[in-house]
């Protein structure tokens, strides 16, 4: 389950920069932030790194905590790159879980929604 390093192009100005592939549990959120650091080096992004570190985490988090499929399944994170965006991606093949109910709250279905975090190459 080796990270993806190769580059690849896509549609427009929209370029794929690289993927991870993780299992389901805690300590795969460390190391997609390891794996970040790596990616965020190699791509000389200037973001600050301890807030994308930060939003990396909750969301492989979140995947980890409230994803779930049959049988055996996995997360998947992929970074593409616009111009000076960095954009994250984290799916797992499951349907969204209901977010616990909060006093005198009716629940309500789990998203993770990011927007688009601003990174120049230096």
């Amino acid at each position: 389950m080796e990270p993806e390093r190769r580059v690849r192009q896509s549609d427009g100005d929209l370029r794929w920069i690289g993927a991870i592939v993780l299992r389901p549990e805690p300590a795969s959120v460390g190391r997609a932030r390891r794996w970040f650091r790596t990616l965020a080096a190699h791509e000389r992004l200037r973001c600050r790194l301890p807030d994308c570190e930060l939003m990396l985490s909750e969301l492989v988090t979140n995947a980890v905590k409230y994803g779930g499929a049959e049988g055996e399944w996995r997360i998947r994170v992929d970074w593409h790159r616009m111009g000076g965006t960095l954009r994250v991606a984290v799916r797992n093949p499951g349907a969204a879980a209901a977010a616990p109910a909060r006093q005198g709250q009716p629940r309500r279905r789990r998203r993770s929604r990011t927007d688009d975090r601003a990174c120049a190459r230096r």
